[in-house]
């Protein structure tokens, strides 16, 4: 049985979702938009948890076929989880390495400014950097979701400025009491090489290490052997299904 997340269920969602990555990213979303009527979560006697928003599904835990089969129904444009989930068909896939981290940091770093709310449309150009599928869209509905993710403490945002413009980025995409993940790591291209991100990602583990988190990171492949330079490890697949135009 597939049911919603509340009352009597709450403590098994929170085991079910424990310190995983994508976990994470659903406990993040219940905690912090628990009362928005567009956010679904829900719970499967087979051990899987589900949160679905604007679309946009992340799963955690079993592979359940009774999950499945409500994906099947729900008909989400996209769905996230471990490279361990059955999708129904009509997806296209896509898949690429989750990384923990494993080293220990420092979490000063000179040159990282913390970023709040009033200062998100100075980060936009360098969050949509090479990113075309972000870059399309509306910026306002950006800002919305993550300045109250912000208020709410479910995010931290830290930056690198160059002759007072804002040239690199690291931030939490999501974050529960166990665990969090590192996300949207990004430098303009005339400024890499540098060692600004790698200087973000190394004050956000640090600042996190410190308050006993477990964090990850999910990246492209050919993007892992910067995050292990760093101290991440290999922990298994993410997986990634866009639903077919004609699906």
């Amino acid at each position: 049985m597939v049911e919603a997340v509340g009352g009597g269920n709450a403590d098994r969602f929170a085991r079910i979702c424990g310190r995983d990555n994508f976990g994470c990213r659903i406990l993040s979303a219940y905690r912090c938009f628990g009362d928005d009527p567009a956010l679904t979560t829900m719970l499967s006697d087979g051990g899987a948890a589900l949160s679905l928003k604007g679309g946009s599904a992340v799963l955690c835990g079993e592979n359940d076929p009774e999950m499945t089969e409500l994906l099947t129904f729900l008909r989400c444009e996209e769905i996230f989880s471990s490279a361990a989930f059955e999708y129904p068909a009509g997806y296209e896939i896509s898949t690429g390495p989750v990384a923990r981290l494993e080293g220990v940091f420092d979490p000063e770093y000179h040159r990282a400014e913390r970023i709040d709310a009033e200062s998100l449309r100075e980060i936009w150009p360098v969050i949509v950097s090479d990113l075309p599928e972000i870059a399309s869209q509306p910026y306002d509905a950006w800002y919305v979701e993550l300045s109250h993710r912000l208020r709410h403490a479910n995010a931290r945002i830290y930056a690198v400025r160059e002759g007072g413009a804002i040239v690199s980025v690291a931030m939490t995409a999501a974050e529960s009491d166990a665990a969090a993940v590192i996300g949207f790591v990004r430098t303009l291209k005339e400024y890499r090489g540098r060692g600004f991100a790698s200087g973000l990602c190394r004050r956000l583990g640090g600042e996190l290490q410190k308050e006993k988190k477990t964090i990850y990171i999910s990246c492209n492949r050919d993007r892992l052997s910067f995050y292990e330079a760093i101290g991440y490890r290999y922990v298994y697949d993410w997986k990634y299904g866009k639903r077919k135009q004609n699906g």
